[in-house]
């Protein structure tokens, strides 16, 4: 594909409605680099156990998890071995587990690291497909940040509680000015189903990531769940 300017790509819409298919064709075609979510996600997962003292041990910084043996080993490239926490299934006994997902770059520094890797490839005239937005990034304004500049429910104006120097340093790191073509995903309530439980059945990744949303995918069968998943998570 040959474009006067290179441009971002950037996918909306729930895990299941086939997002990461559509854009690994589209980027097949066209030579366009894909910047994966979880990919970018599950380093961060991985762990060094060792402190100097500086920081509290493991067993202490998260002892639900070390002491249910959910943080497996995991051999790093020069022997050492490491640990490895799962994601997080969104059941209550697992809010440790859910808040270091999110403290350790499941969910925020995602997005910057989305920038900061599209404009590295904008620098050298490369084109980039960014997988995904999910719906709450959209619905909590980030998409709208990273789009424009700017944040709706923040007004640069205001004499307010952020920092004038931290709001410009924040909102420099955006995809203003350059071409985007947002493509939002959308499939009926039956075909999400049946694409969740089937790609839970062949891909253990997404297993786990299903567990998060209605904790286990035979759930599914059960129509009340499914329909409280579809009114956390909307279609649209």
């Amino acid at each position: 594909m040959k474009t006067e300017k290179p441009f971002v790509v950037i996918a909306t819409g729930i895990s299941g409605v086939g997002k990461t298919e559509a854009l690994k064709e589209f980027c097949r075609r066209n030579y366009v680099p894909r910047l994966d979510k979880d990919s970018l996600n599950r380093p961060f997962w991985v762990i060094n156990p060792t402190t100097q003292g500086a920081l509290i041990p493991l067993e202490q910084y998260i002892p639900d998890i070390t002491a249910s043996g959910q943080a497996k080993p995991f051999l790093f490239y020069n022997g050492k071995v490491m640990l490895q926490v799962p994601f997080p299934s969104g059941k209550p006994e697992e809010r440790q587990l859910g808040e270091f997902y999110g403290r350790h770059g499941g969910l925020f520094p995602t997005y910057l690291r989305f920038v900061n890797a599209a404009r590295d490839n904008l620098e050298l005239g490369i084109s980039t497909a960014i997988d995904c937005f999910p719906i709450g990034r959209v619905n909590d304004n980030t998409l709208a940040g990273v789009m424009s500049g700017t944040n709706p429910i923040v007004d640069l104006n205001e004499d307010n509680h952020h920092p004038k120097d931290l709001l410009n340093k924040v909102y420099g790191l955006n995809l203003r000015g350059v071409p985007i073509v947002l493509v939002h995903f959308y499939c009926s309530p039956e075909v999400l189903r049946e694409r969740i439980i089937s790609r839970a059945e062949k891909d253990p990744v997404a297993k786990e990531r299903n567990r998060g949303i209605v904790h286990f995918t035979t759930s599914f069968e059960q129509d009340a769940l499914f329909a409280e998943h579809l009114k956390k998570q909307p279609l649209v």
